[in-house]
């Protein structure tokens, strides 16, 4: 999880878990249109993943915040290494 930055420094902040570290993030306006399409289109099934289905390491995320925002990321050395598989998004693609 990466923090907000302080008020006084708002270029910088740091995450609690390892560079290495992958999970799977979906920009909001994709998640928010998917979400529209399932709520207003009928589906074969109740249940449906709405995610990208690709796990992105936290190097990267880091790395895209400082080309796009300025913004510099700490990534702890001692942090935890989770490593979410990819969301299984087979399904929602299908039919929606």
């Amino acid at each position: 999880m990466i923090t907000r930055p302080r008020a006084d420094r708002p270029a910088a902040c740091s995450a609690r878990t390892a560079a290495a570290a992958r999970k799977d993030y979906i920009a909001r306006d994709d998640a928010v249109a998917l979400l529209l399409r399932i709520a207003t289109t009928p589906g074969a099934h109740g249940i449906y993943n709405v995610a990208s289905g690709e796990a992105t390491a936290n190097a990267t995320v880091a790395a895209l915040l400082g080309e796009v925002a300025g913004v510099t990321v700490q990534l702890p050395q001692d942090a935890p290494a989770w490593d979410f598989a990819p969301i299984a998004t087979q399904r929602v693609r299908d039919e929606f």
